[in-house]
């Protein structure tokens, strides 16, 4: 991330600008090697941290201003370039002073030698002089004579090397002398007060929200009546001593090195650290899971429990809740590698402190293989969530309602690396188990009908499919009701059904009634009404009707932004879908549009090597070349595929998709032929080798391998269209080889649809490698045709009547829409 910033600053694009680097004081984090004043102890616990000056951006575009007490580190950033800030002049010092201790305005006269004596002391450093002033204006006991006593005792204590934390700077150190007697004397007028001071040491200093502290004081107290009006009162004591500030937005603010004044002040006080972390972990442990309805809490306290976790509290059942909620709320935000490293340290916290058989330590593995599966680490994700399956099912049966939620995840991970027999086989025992032990009526072995129904769909067999999801449409209707919001959803998925059999009709009069009701019971704002509003306007795109699809995606993006915000993970997607559906009519100046916007916040937010940015370079970079602008292409493709090969490997399917796009680019542009044949071979080995030799995708590659190498009989022998294939550069092969299935007149199905549902009969392995060779001759013959059409009408042959060029059309249409359907789509996210 700094990286990408540093190298944007510096090109053309930048304009001018002005980096301000504020509070640069410490000079470890700007070059991390063992100085003077830093101990190996030191080095060794922050051995990854970064140096910071090998980020500052060069070039005469712009200026960077560092601010900093630490004379060592303005020469090195700065070199000559350095302008000294003195000291405050007598006079100002002594106003400020003044200002801050209106009840001594009296007392002192203009260039009295006790407070010269006292500014002096001070440094006259404007925070210190503040905050001296302010507790002088609070205690009513204190002269100057007496203040300055008891600074120069406090400063003498705090030098000796057992209690002095500021190893770096004079500043830091009158800081903290001034603030030490402030919070002695704050805790003698307010017990609360001091216990809030311990607290805010262990959260985050900015952003701080009132109910957050309201919460958190209630924790402490055994009595809660009245304790809103007690920490007000607190806080007013806080302001008054210049140690927080209230903020125009109802927050709370701390000034950087009042902060970390009370966080060394809390450290040096015996077992008192430990004690508070303690509190405040119970308390964090506390708040509600990562949901629709906490999320605008969870984006309130955030950065608060980050930066609690940072401060590496003691090892506990609390910490590790804490790591397990929070990895949930980055993954809803797609933030998942450091979701990863909470999900991995909860994980870790449960194993030791409750061993490998407790339900949270199962529930803590489940988490993490679900962000696995988000990161495509589907290898890692399968072996997890098999250990949470075998566990609980030796723990507590199969029928045990954690050892079916486990199965149930498994599937959905099967599913994702087209896994469909696996998967298949999954949601089968789910619902005999469930139908066994719970009868069919109820309401999870409806849902796991169908999950079992879209699964049988996902195996080509949509006849069967949707026999089986009416009878669970049936069944819902009768013992839920029908506007239930599980007969709703059964509604949308037999949808989906009709969706994937290419029957429009069917499925757009389901999810017009899916969201009228979602609408009215739901709200407009909630996310089952904005999937329905999406899925409606999948089905008007599909029927080309682009101007009613349009309509409604707009809606959804618009909605999106409003509730979650425009850097949403959510609304990024709906721009892509939006964008996506631009591409189909050629509007590519909008499509470039969003997808540079979608490059940029992903780049920004979640860095240059995650995956949702690396498809992104890859949609854009398509975007190119469909506009003919190859180079750019070229050079965003190389970028991505370089990213993507030291993130993620070469076998990763992202990986490979940029190789397959860069390569067609090199043969489209005649550039680099012999880097596209290389490309392409390691594409369809690895192709080979994970899909086999007939899948549609390996055979593309092998169609553009072939014209790479010059050998074009070879190509065209493998049956695929040069316009099918060079469409791929647009999106993923998995979305774009999609062939929609017509079903013929004659309509039969295994599934007897008024009698009880009975296991579906699974197609034999050769019976689908029979079907997969009859689409290939029977594309292979459409293809014939469409060819036969283009000789004539290049040709422009009198003797082709139109109703002859219009039949054999019609004949090479009819051929392809009898393929039977490869389905691509994931059953979890559309409906």
């Amino acid at each position: 991330m700094l990286l990408m910033v540093k190298r944007w600053l510096e090109s053309p694009e930048s304009g001018d600008w002005v980096l301000v680097l504020d509070n640069s004081d410490d000079k470890f984090h700007f070059f991390p090697e063992p100085g003077p004043g830093y101990s190996n102890d030191r080095l060794n616990e922050d051995h990854q941290i970064l140096a910071l000056a090998s980020f500052i951006p060069q070039g005469r575009k712009g200026i960077v201003a560092i601010t900093t007490r630490d004379g060592e580190v303005a020469n090195l950033l700065a070199d000559a370039h350095t302008i000294s800030k003195e000291k405050m002049h007598p006079p100002e010092a002594e106003l400020l002073f003044r200002n801050n201790y209106p009840k001594g305005e009296m007392k002192i006269v203009p260039g009295d030698s006790e407070l010269l004596s006292l500014l002096d002391e001070l440094q006259y450093l404007p925070l210190a002089i503040k905050q001296a002033a302010s507790f002088l204006q609070m205690s009513n006991l204190k002269t100057l004579s007496q203040y300055l006593h008891e600074f120069r005792s406090t400063k003498k204590l705090l030098s000796k090397p057992s209690n002095n934390p500021w190893r770096y700077s004079n500043s830091h150190e009158t800081v903290f002398t001034t603030f030490h007697i402030s919070f002695q004397q704050i805790q003698k007028q307010s017990s609360l007060a001091g216990a809030l001071i311990q607290v805010l040491a262990c959260i985050d200093r900015q952003e701080i929200p009132h109910q957050m502290l309201i919460d958190l004081i209630e924790s402490y107290e055994d009595d809660s009546d009245g304790v809103e009006l007690l920490l007000d009162d607190a806080l007013e004591k806080l302001i008054s001593f210049s140690l927080i500030q209230y903020m125009s937005n109802g927050s709370y603010d701390i000034h950087a090195l009042v902060h970390l004044s009370m966080w060394h002040f809390l450290e040096a006080i015996p077992n008192q650290k430990d004690l508070t972390m303690t509190k405040v972990s119970n308390f964090l442990a506390e708040l509600p899971t990562p949901t629709l309805k906490t999320r605008d809490l969870w984006k309130a306290y955030f950065r608060h429990i980050f930066t609690f976790l940072e401060k590496k509290p003691a090892d506990s059942l609390d910490v590790a809740t804490i790591c397990y909620d929070t990895s949930i709320y980055l993954e809803d935000n797609s933030r998942y590698e450091e979701a990863e490293k909470l999900a991995e340290r909860s994980l870790t916290l449960r194993k030791s402190l409750l061993g490998e058989d407790s339900f949270d330590t199962w529930q803590s593995m489940s988490n993490l293989a679900d962000i696995y599966r988000n990161q495509n680490k589907f290898s890692e994700a399968e072996k997890l969530e098999k250990r949470v399956m075998m566990a609980t099912r030796k723990i507590h049966g199969e029928s045990h309602p954690d050892t079916l939620r486990s199965m149930n995840k498994l599937a959905v991970i099967l599913h994702a690396q087209e896994k469909y027999k696996g998967a298949h086989n999954m949601r089968l025992k789910i619902f005999e188990l469930r139908k066994k032990t719970l009868g069919e009526q109820h309401p999870a072995t409806l849902r796991s009908m169908q999950d079992l129904a879209v699964a049988i769909c996902n195996q080509y067999n949509c006849l069967d499919a949707e026999v089986m999801q009416k009878r669970a449409l049936e069944l819902c209707k009768k013992y839920l009701g029908n506007e239930h919001l599980d007969t709703v959803e059964c509604k949308s998925k037999l949808a989906y059904i009709h969706k994937q059999a290419s029957e429009w009709d069917e499925a757009e009069t389901l999810y017009e009634e899916v969201l009228k009701i979602r609408r009215r019971i739901l709200g407009e704002n909630h996310p089952n009404t904005l999937m329905s509003i999406k899925n409606l306007a999948n089905i008007y795109r599909d029927q080309k009707r682009y101007e009613d699809a349009g309509a409604l995606l707009l809606e959804e993006l618009e909605a999106r932004k409003r509730i979650y915000g425009a850097e949403h993970p959510d609304t990024l997607s709906s721009m892509r879908n939006l964008a996506s559906m631009y591409h189909e009519q050629a509007r590519y100046t909008e499509v470039e549009t969003l997808r540079k916007e979608i490059l940029e916040v992903c780049k920004r937010l979640l860095g240059e090597n995650h995956i949702e940015t690396l498809s992104s370079m890859r949609q854009l970079a398509s975007t190119y070349t469909n506009q003919k602008r190859y180079k750019e292409a070229e050079v965003l493709q190389v970028e991505a595929l370089k990213l993507c090969r030291s993130t993620f490997g070469e076998d990763h399917l992202e990986t490979l998709q940029i190789m397959y796009n860069l390569a067609v680019t090199y043969i489209t542009t005649q550039s680099c032929p012999v880097d596209a044949v290389g490309l392409l071979k390691t594409v369809v080995d690895i192709r080979t080798n994970r899909f086999g030799k007939k899948h549609t995708e390996t055979e593309v590659a092998i169609f553009w391998l072939a014209q790479a190498r010059g050998k074009v009989k070879d190509a065209q022998s493998v049956g695929i269209p040069v316009k099918m294939a060079s469409e791929t550069q647009s999106t993923r092969i998995l979305e774009m080889q999609e062939v929609k299935m017509v079903r013929t007149t004659v309509r039969t199905s295994t599934i007897n649809p008024i009698t009880t549902v009975k296991q579906p009969t699974l197609v034999p392995e050769k019976t689908t490698e029979m079907r997969n060779t009859e689409m290939r001759e029977t594309a292979i013959e459409a293809i014939r045709l469409l060819q036969q059409i283009n000789q004539c009408t290049s040709t422009k042959n009198p003797e082709l009547e139109s109703s002859q060029l219009t039949k054999i059309l019609e004949t090479a249409l009819q051929t392809i829409q009898s393929t039977l359907q490869v389905n691509r789509y994931n059953p979890t996210q559309t409906t």
